[in-house]
Order: structure tokens, then sequence, then C-alpha cells
């Protein structure tokens, strides 16, 4: 299966609390926003150890961003 449908939705400019490592997602629709729940160590951390749960609401459709690094094929 390609990853033709597949778009990363949080990273370091839309996530403010945990910048270099997100991870675990989960995401549910509600209405016209999409849950995602993630887990993440905070505070520049890349550890496997004390994560907290973060949820961000992201509104639908989810609009493609322009990227300064070239997508592959």
């Amino acid at each position: 299966m390609g990853c033709h449908h597949k778009a990363v939705v949080l990273d370091r400019q839309n996530c403010t609390w945990s910048k270099d490592c997100i991870g675990l997602p989960s995401v549910a629709k509600l209405g016209r926003r999409l849950a995602v729940l993630y887990d993440a160590p905070g505070d520049g951390s890349v550890s496997h150890m004390r994560r907290e749960v973060g949820l961000a609401w992201l509104d639908l459709p989810l609009r493609l961003a322009r990227s300064k690094v070239p997508l592959e094929p």
C-alpha cells in the first residue's frame, strides 16, 4: 500500500508543548472537526518514559499547507 493519502497533521509548527517528539496518534471525527489524541514527553525531550497525552482539534476539511520541502512521489 502506498503513502499517497497520508499526511503529517502535527509537527513542530503546530504542536507547541512537544516540538521534537509526537507519537501514538488516534483520531476521531466529531462534527466538522478531527480530534487527534497523541502522546509526547514535552520540554524538548524524545524519551519514551514519562509521556503525557495531548489532544489537538483540527478543522475539517484538512487543507494542504505549502511546504518548503518537496514531497516525494
